[in-house]
């Protein structure tokens, strides 16, 4: 029987995938996990990212509540290339919209897009 493949949305499950030693088949644009080195990047920030010539934390701050209050997402996923890699599970979060991008938010692919039905998203909500 083979791993299911994961396509991970936020870093710690492809950190927690990869000490399982599963088959990731995606990561996030935040991941840094030596798994991650080569793999599709499946996520980006809508949002500049701070570094020496860009926006700095203020600015940062503003763009984040704008499109909070507008209802937006802050990250968004790319359906084509999660389609493609057609993954049995994907990772995600369920805790916070401005750390990584959300289950509820991935709009995964329609179930066209794989042979079977598309993959359950498992998001990641402790409680304490």
């Amino acid at each position: 029987m083979r791993s299911p493949r994961i396509a991970c949305l936020v870093p710690a499950a492809t950190d927690l995938a990869a000490e399982l030693g599963l088959d990731v088949v995606g990561v996030s644009h935040e991941c840094d996990h030596p798994i991650a080195r080569g793999l599709p990047v499946l996520t980006r920030s809508r949002i500049a990212a701070m570094h020496p010539h860009g926006p700095g934390p203020a600015e940062i701050d503003l763009q984040v509540s704008a499109a909070v209050a507008a209802g937006e997402p802050l990250y968004t996923v790319d359906r084509a290339a999660l389609a493609r890699l057609a993954p049995d599970i994907v990772l995600s979060q369920a805790i916070c919209d401005v750390c990584a991008a959300r289950a509820n938010s991935c709009d995964l692919p329609p179930a066209r897009a794989w042979s079977s039905s598309p993959p359950p998203a498992s998001p990641a909500s402790p409680t304490t």
